[in-house]
Parts: structure tokens; C-alpha cells; sequence
């Protein structure tokens, strides 16, 4: 996955410099969802870096305002400091203005549970490891689609969906952490659970993250859970999976779009 943002330093603190890659499909005038999950997911887990027995279990992105491609910030305060959990709320700002948000849930994790988890397994197999030393592309998966694909157009159907994920490095120079990567596929849910036979009609407006661990290694998937809508909003969960098996979940809310639904080509 190509870096999203590079960072600058001045006089009010840091700043997040969009690359061509942050662009939208939807306006490229704009900066794409995954994008704007990640660098408020980055602004979190800074501000819990110094309660490294927490992790992260909760978060919710409130995606209400456009977001112009270019220079952005992000802010974060601490609501809640317990023992046990800490509650964290961030902004991104352009300029003065707040144009996205979320907030954060961290748990201290204790010992595991007596009885053995209960698994719940996607419908899309697992896509074969890339050889050694080579990043794999985006993957697309549907029912009935002939397996795991690079080209979107074998997935052109009602079916449901998988997206399989690389992370890369979403800011340039860092690696991505965990939380990250699960952050910017957290936006990926209205893609499985939107993209229909027409392309993807409906633009998100929040995505709540939940999960019971953090993804391991570079690579995770999403997969449609369940679809609901009505007149103009559609809303629908989406399962995240690494090569481990799920890992949790991905809830979106979203608004038919004014114009044609996206092409995904």
C-alpha cells in the first residue's frame, strides 16, 4: 500500500502532507476514507503510547466533512485515564476547521478466557502468501467470483464481498502499526458491504471499529457480515480476518451518493 501522508514540523506542531495515494475516488479533490481513519487511529495511539498494557478495542470515526487533499492536523485529548481503560477522543483539522473525528476505547487485557473462544469463520478462503520479498496488490474476492483477484471485474455481482489488504507504510519512513492497518480497513467495510452489480453507490459517513485483538503481521482481510437499507441509507457490518481468523468487526453507516455509483475498475 503506497504512504498516504508525509509529516512536517513548524511552528503550531506536526503536519500530515497528503500524497497523490490519499486522493479519493470519489473527488480526487479530496482525501480518501482509509486515510482519514488512519491518521485519526495515529493520533489515538499516540496519545495512549505511554499505556502500552492497553489495547486498542473500540474506535469510531466520525467521517461528517469532506477532507481537501493536501495539509492536515490531527489533535487528541485524553477523556477517561483508569486503570483499566483509558477513553481517547481525536480531531482532524484543516486549518481551524474540525473535519473528522473519533474516539478511542483501550483495555487492559488480563488472562485469557476459561473457555475456548468461540470462532466465527469468514466465507473467503484464505489468498495463497506471497512469495518472499514481494508486496502483494489488493485482492478482490466474491461468492461465485472464481477465487481471489487483482481486477474488480470478475466481482460485479450482488454477491458478498472480501478485500484482502496490505499495509505498507501509511505514513512515509514509519511502519504501519496494527491498530493502523485495522483502522484504514476499517473504511473498506462499505465496499463489501456496498459494492453491488452497478459499482459502489453509497458513500460512508462513519465506520466503528471493535476489536477482540489486533491483526497480526501486514496483511488483513474484510468480508461482508450483513446489509440493511432503506430509501437512502444503507447501513451493514463487515468481518476482519487475518491468517489467524477473525479478528473483529467493521460498522458503517452510509448515504446513497448524488451522482452515478463509482466504477470500481
Amino acid at each position: 500500500m503506497p504512504a498516504y501522508f508525509s509529516t512536517t514540523n513548524g511552528p503550531g506542531g506536526e503536519s500530515l502532507i497528503a500524497h497523490d495515494a490519499a486522493k479519493s475516488s470519489w473527488d480526487r479533490r479530496n482525501i480518501r476514507g482509509p486515510a482519514i481513519t488512519f491518521a485519526l487511529a495515529r493520533s489515538l495511539e499516540l496519545a495512549v503510547a505511554a499505556r502500552p498494557e492497553l489495547r486498542a478495542t473500540r474506535v469510531t470515526f466520525d467521517l461528517h466533512s469532506p477532507v481537501r487533499h493536501g495539509a492536515l492536523c490531527t489533535r487528541a485529548r485524553v477523556l477517561r485515564d483508569g486503570r483499566r481503560l483509558m477513553l481517547v477522543e481525536s480531531e482532524l483539522l484543516v486549518g481551524a476547521g474540525v473535519y473528522a473525528r473519533a474516539r478511542g476505547l483501550f483495555l487492559r487485557s488480563g488472562q485469557e478466557a476459561d473457555s475456548p473462544p468461540r470462532i466465527l469463520l469468514p466465507d473467503a478462503p484464505l489468498p495463497e502468501p506471497p512469495p518472499p520479498g514481494v508486496s502483494p496488490p489488493r485482492l478482490y474476492w466474491s461468492r461465485g467470483g472464481g477465487g481471489w483477484t487483482t481486477l474488480t471485474e470478475p466481482h460485479r455481482n450482488d454477491q458478498p464481498k472480501a478485500v484482502w489488504i496490505t499495509a505498507g507504510s501509511l505514513v512515509a519512513g514509519e511502519p504501519v502499526s496494527p491498530l493502523g492497518l485495522a483502522s484504514a480497513a476499517a473504511d473498506v467495510g462499505n465496499l463489501v458491504v456496498n459494492w453491488a452489480a452497478v459499482g459502489l453507490g453509497e458513500i460512508n459517513a462513519d465506520a466503528t471499529l471493535s476489536l477482540a485483538r489486533l491483526p497480526v503481521g501486514e496483511e488483513l482481510g474484510v468480508t461482508t457480515l450483513a446489509r440493511a437499507a432503506d430509501g437512502e441509507i444503507a447501513v451493514g457490518s463487515a468481518l476482519l480476518f487475518d491468517r489467524r481468523g477473525v479478528l473483529g468487526t467493521t460498522t458503517i453507516s452510509a448515504l446513497r451518493s448524488v451522482g452515478e455509483p463509482l466504477n470500481l475498475a
